[in-house]
């Protein structure tokens, strides 16, 4: 075995600044692509000012690059055998008809050749020892097999990324618990799509199967391998593995079949299409002397041209010379074998070498006639052109299937490869324009797309090297911005509650910071919420009807009386709780849009794009008759089942829990059951809801008016004020775009000259207590104020700040009470930031949950209602939290809680390095918000998102 180094004198006195982490790519040579994918991964962190190595372990030696162009480089020849990769069909005859990659023979060649390269890099204890010298913060590898892992446990480098040069791959999904329903997620080894017949289903189900035993067969032989050099103790690889940081995918969420993803899921496709350069004089001249245009051909690096069958040679030839006003340039590997065979086709140019990228970005490039290896074909569709597709083997087939679908290609089966396919293969992409078309709008839509793919490298493998542990994105199954356009933007925003229309508030003020004209619309369903929420767009207030029209909100138990023992997140679901938010909400939908007068003056305003939150359908009936051509969704509070439904997101109540419930991720069987019957609930009114809005809009606007229910699935996102490293993990997709926290105040402003006094004077420091917007502490009953007190007189070194709206009606209860101010309003934020601020007593709710988090303030939790008892839910599973039931609000039960929360330094701890992490996660979600909007508003039809669960059911007669 041989040693080649690359500048390892450099990596051995790498010596980076402050900021810089040490990182190990490990990047096997077995075909250029991959080589490639990895090599400008390394390159990417370079240029972001990492010291960065690739290891390269030789599996084929005909693989000469190293794939970085910066990046020093450590290749190894692992293999005593070097020409073992030779004997695989697909290096023998990348051509053949028959091959099968995952019939015996091919399997057992890849899993001897991967083992022993395995081997021959555990046996070299000199490499090992070098590399281990050098303390690698993160390594970033390929996932076919599990010795990176090890490798990198006996390197000692204490986080890994996975990387995938193909499409997200079953190994990678079953690696976080990524749902994968086969019913519409092909795997990458077949040629279906995402909606497929039964027959394909159950080819598809077969595949996936034989890849999982593939993969237990390579767990099981590595780790004897390494527990025979390391020791019987040395951790199964399947446990390394699921440590795995996050993964990177080469792929294209706009050109990939929309499939279940977590936030561990990183999509970067077109990371490693290079620049376009000026092509050379003679290629130059080629192509301008063409008539019409030219057309590019290429099998890519390992199936080579020459050996192609005489017959296929003749039949491309025969084909061509239909298109004699097209010059045809072939990727021919050694011409010099066929020059004979040129002489009569003149439109034809073989060419060892040609500048792929450089070419298909030319104007004169009409076609290129590709293998659908997955580098080509993202080197096609950022270029805008279409294709000729002819699948050989792997990935291939799955790649060009997306890109049929997508309608930028035609595919050509290898089986059916001859002149008449082929020919007509070129008159349908030649003659019909829509092929161009939709190649240039998905190069489009993915060169303006939000965050760039060396944005995410960078930013998440930075993340990953700082926290190390991301298990808050672990799923529970697994256990069990661009300069604005000016966009005009009308945001839907009923007066339900304080903290819901400032939510729908800071979207409108942060897209008008972007310079986007944005208009909040506000129905007044409670006129007790007297804030607009935005303080910077143009506001119009609508207000409805008469006295009783007003006042029906506030016979709902949550206003009235929001410290009621019996009043807890599912019990919102009641009868009568459910008639009052039934008929607020058809009252307010009926007073809109029986007012025409209102509705011309908003449609006059021509919106681009529309944003509400999903109470009900009716806003969505207002977008179509105001002719707003695009709609997101908005959430206040976390994913709930209406959005996940809306959008055909998979939601196992096995370990989602209910937005209503107090369940956590990890369910005992009778909270599954419980956890299983409150969807339902909601569901049934939802479409009671439903139902009496169809009729309005029938009545007031014509039967043909299209269900509300069609109109709200047609939203391009949604927005979810949430945090995926404090909420529970949970499957998603594409559409759902988590922005907690992108109105929060990075520096908070100074105190007053009372509040300071009051944390000046504390000795210990001081707890802040706040009940939120709804419930108003002076409707709390006097045992449960009093309970509090008492609680607080225990703790005469602390503090205490209690929002109480009217202090001036229960002063008597406060005089003997030293340490505790009642004050009538609080500027939280700024209390939450002070150091001496040492917790928060609160009630749970979303905004008031997430600033304390992001400031870092271990919190006490008294959830009322509604989505109160999820949010202490994940709080308490994350650490941050004690939660104190309110029907057991007692000075025994508050004193306990402060006192834990307090004395135990774990819930400071937690909740510091919690706000850490939100606070240098690589995108920030005001950033997100801006660009995922300018972006809807611009290509509106986002369906490439659409996952196929929905349409399935749909087609099978199937229901949620």
């Amino acid at each position: 075995m041989e040693v080649k180094i690359i500048l390892l004198a450099a990596v051995l006195m790498l010596t980076g600044g402050a900021d810089s982490y040490k990182i190990l790519v490990i990047s096997p040579a077995f075909g250029h692509s991959h080589s490639n994918f990895m090599g400008k991964i390394a390159d990417s962190l370079l240029d972001a000012g990492h010291e960065v190595l690739m290891y390269v372990p030789v599996l084929d030696p005909s693989v000469h690059t190293n794939g970085t162009k910066r990046a020093p480089v450590l290749r190894f020849d692992v293999l005593e055998d070097p020409t073992l990769f030779n004997k695989h069909p697909i290096k023998l005859d990348p051509f053949n008809e028959n091959i099968d990659m995952l019939d015996d023979n091919s399997m057992d060649l890849f899993i001897e050749m991967y083992m022993k390269a395995c081997e021959g890099q555990l046996g070299n204890k000199q490499i090992l020892k070098t590399l281990r010298d050098e303390k690698f913060d993160v390594s970033i590898a390929e996932f076919y097999e599990y010795c990176p892992f090890g490798i990198s446990k006996v390197l000692g480098i204490p986080a890994h990324i996975a990387a995938s040069a193909v499409p997200m791959t079953d190994s990678i999904a079953d690696l976080f618990g990524v749902p994968q329903p086969l019913s519409y997620v092909p795997t990458i080894f077949g040629s279906f799509t995402d909606e497929m017949s039964y027959k394909e289903r159950a080819i598809n189900v077969f595949i996936s199967e034989v890849w999982r035993r593939i993969q237990k067969r390579f767990l099981k032989e590595e780790n004897e391998l390494f527990r025979r050099h390391y020791g019987n103790d040395f951790p199964s690889l399947d446990d390394l593995a699921k440590k795995t940081s996050v993964a990177f995918v080469n792929a294209d969420e706009f050109f990939e079949f929309p499939r279940p993803i977590t936030h561990r899921v990183i999509y970067i496709g077109g990371i490693g299409v290079p620049k376009t350069k000026k092509l050379s004089t003679d290629l130059s001249s080629i192509v301008e002397s063409a008539d019409k245009g030219v057309i590019l051909l290429s099998f890519g690096s390992i199936a080579n041209s020459t050996l192609l069958p005489m017959e296929k040679k003749l039949a491309i030839l025969r084909a061509t010379a239909n298109f004699p006003e097209y010059t045809f340039i072939w990727k021919y590997e050694r011409p010099e074998e066929d020059w004979e065979l040129f002489l009569n086709y003149s439109n034809v140019r073989p060419l060892k070498w040609t500048p792929q990228v450089d070419l298909l970005n030319h104007p004169k490039v009409k076609v290129f006639i590709t293998h659908g290896g997955l580098n080509s074909m993202t080197e096609a569709i950022t270029s805008g052109t279409p294709t000729v597709a002819v699948p050989l083997f792997g990935d291939q087939e799955h790649n060009v299937a997306v890109a049929v679908k997508r309608g930028v290609s035609v595919a050509v089966s290898k089986r059916n490869f001859n002149t008449e396919s082929l020919t007509t293969a070129l008159q349908e992409i030649l003659h019909n324009e829509k092929y161009a078309i939709n190649a240039k709008r998905l190069a489009g839509m993915i060169a303006k797309k939000p965050l760039k793919p060396k944005d995410m490298v960078v930013k998440w493998t930075e993340f990953v090297a700082e926290f190390q542990d991301l298990s808050n994105l672990d799923i529970a199954g697994l256990i069990l911005y661009s300069e604005s356009l000016g966009y005009k933007i009308f945001v839907y925003s009923p007066t339900f509650t304080h903290s819901h229309v400032e939510f729908m508030g800071k979207i409108a003020d942060t897209l008008r910071d972007a310079g986007n004209d944005v208009l909040v619309y506000i129905p007044v369903m409670d006129p007790d919420v007297k804030t607009n929420g935005s303080t910077k767009a143009r506001v119009l207030r609508f207000q409805l009807g008469g006295e009783e029209d007003l006042n029906t909100w506030a016979n709902h138990s949550i206003k009235s009386s929001p410290f009621d023992e019996a009043i807890s997140g599912n019990q919102m679901l009641e009868d009568d709780n459910l008639r009052i938010f039934e008929s607020l909400m058809i009252k307010t939908c009926a007073g809109q849009i029986a007012n025409e007068k209102l509705l011309a003056s908003l449609r006059e305003e021509a919106f681009d794009l529309a944003i509400t939150e999903c109470y009900d359908f009716c806003s969505f009936g207002i977008f179509k008759l105001l002719n707003i051509p695009v709609s997101i969704a908005a959430s206040a509070v976390p994913l709930t089942d209406t959005i996940g439904d809306l959008l055909g997101v998979p939601e196992p109540f096995s370990y989602i829990p209910n937005m209503l419930s107090p369940f956590t991720d990890e369910m005992s069987y009778f909270e599954r059951a419980q956890n299983l019957y409150i969807a339902p609930q909601w569901k049934n009114f939802h479409l009671q809801i439903e139902e009496k809005e169809n009729e309005l809009f029938r009545k007031f606007h014509g039967e043909d008016f299209p269900s509300v229910r069609e109109l709200a699935k047609k939203i391009a996102l949604a927005f979810i004020n949430s945090d995926e490293f404090f909420e529970f993990a949970r499957p998603i997709t594409h559409r759902i775009i988590y922005i907690s926290g992108f109105a929060a105040t990075t520096s908070p402003k100074p105190l007053s000259k009372v509040i300071k006094e009051i944390i000046d004077n504390s000795v210990k420091g001081v707890v802040l207590m706040s009940f939120g917007s709804l419930a108003n502490s002076t409707l709390m009953p006097l045992h449960k104020k009093q309970a509090f007190l008492q609680s607080f007189s225990s703790f005469p070194d602390y503090h205490f700040v209690w929002k109480y709206e009217l202090p001036e009606r229960d002063q008597d209860i406060f005089l003997k009470y030293k340490n505790v101010h009642p004050i009538s309003w609080l500027p939280q934020v700024d209390l939450l930031n002070h150091p001496k601020v040492m917790a928060f007593i609160t009630h749970g709710g979303m905004n008031s949950i997430m600033e304390s988090v992001n400031s870092g303030t271990p919190m006490i939790a008294i959830p009322l209602f509604g989505d109160q008892e999820h949010n202490v839910a994940v709080a308490v599973k994350r650490g941050v939290a004690v939660k104190v039931d309110k029907n057991k609000i007692t000075t025994d039960t508050v004193t306990s809680a402060l006192r834990e929360v307090l004395d135990n330094k774990i819930y400071a701890n937690n909740a510091k390095r919690l706000a850490s992490m939100i606070a240098k996660k690589p995108f920030k979600p005001a950033e997100l918000l801006v660009k995922w909007t300018e972006f809807a508003a611009e290509f509106q039809d986002l369906s490439n998102l659409d996952i196929a669960g929905p349409i399935i059911k749909e087609n099978f007669g199937l229901q949620n």
